[in-house]
C-alpha cells in the first residue's frame, strides 16, 4: 500500500494475479490482469471474459436507418440515388446527389440517431462522415454537415464546404470533434445529422459511412 492508499497485488512469474471473490464454497467469481493481452479479465462459471476497450465505434452505412430525404424549398432540382462502390469484400454504400443546373442545387439527407445506452462521453471521439465529390473545390459540388440535438434549434456542431481533395476519391476529412458537441451528448440522447449535398453541372456528391466513436460506460 503506497502513501496515497493505493493497493497493488504483486505479480507472479507470469505477471498475473487473480483476485477471487466469494466465500470459497459454491459459486465464485474472480478478476485478474492478463499481462499478455493487457486486459482485465472476469471469471465466472469456468470462463475468463476480457473487459472490452473503453472506446466504442458505431458505423451507419447508407441507406442509413432512420434517414429521410428532404428539400428546403428552393434550388432543389436534381437526382438522388443510392448505390455501392468497390468490390464485394471492400465496398462503400452511398447516397449520390447530382444536378444539371448551372448553379448549385441542394438536397438534404436527414439522419436521426440515438446515442447508445452505454455512451459515457465524447472524450477522444467524434463523428466522421465519409464523402466523395466528382470535382475538387466547391464550385460544382460540396457537402455541408450540421448536427443538432432533437428539439433544439441550435446547431451543435458543423463541418461545411467539404469536397474531395482528389477528384472522385473518398475522403474522411469531415471529422467533427466530440469536444465540439455540447447538446448532442448523453446516453439515449436523440440527435439529428443534416447532410446538405450541393451539385451543379452534373458534378456528383456522395455520402457514405458515418463513423461515431465515443467513450463507453462499463
Amino acid at each position: 500500500v503506497d502513501s496515497g492508499g493505493n493497493t497493488t497485488l504483486g505479480g507472479g512469474s507470469a505477471g498475473n494475479v487473480t483476485l477471487t471473490l466469494g466465500a470459497g464454497t459454491g459459486y465464485q467469481g474472480a478478476i485478474r490482469y492478463n499481462g499478455t493481452s493487457d486486459r482485465l479479465e472476469f471469471y465466472i462459471n469456468g470462463t475468463w471474459v476480457p473487459l472490452g476497450d473503453y472506446t466504442n465505434m458505431v458505423t451507419l452505412s447508407a441507406e442509413y436507418p432512420g434517414a429521410v430525404l428532404s428539400a428546403d424549398g428552393t434550388s432543389n432540382t436534381g437526382v438522388m440515388t443510392s448505390d455501392s462502390e468497390g468490390t464485394s469484400a471492400n465496398s462503400m454504400n452511398y447516397y449520390e446527389w447530382s444536378s444539371s443546373e448551372t448553379s448549385l442545387n441542394d438536397y438534404d439527407v436527414r439522419v436521426r440517431f440515438t446515442l447508445p445506452a452505454d455512451f459515457d462521453s465524447w472524450t477522444g471521439g467524434g463523428i466522421n462522415f465519409n464523402l466523395a465529390t466528382e470535382a475538387t473545390g466547391t464550385t460544382n459540388n460540396k457537402a455541408d454537415i450540421y448536427i443538432y440535438r432533437e428539439n433544439s434549434a441550435t446547431i451543435d456542431a458543423s463541418s461545411t464546404g467539404r469536397a474531395s481533395s482528389t477528384a472522385g476519391v473518398w475522403t474522411t476529412n469531415t471529422w467533427i470533434n466530440g469536444a465540439d458537441l455540447n447538446e448532442c451528448t448523453g446516453a439515449n440522447t436523440n440527435c439529428m445529422f443534416i447532410i446538405k449535398m450541393s451539385s451543379a453541372n452534373d458534378s456528383y456528391v456522395r455520402i457514405g459511412d458515418i463513423d461515431i466513436q465515443y467513450r463507453r460506460s462499463l
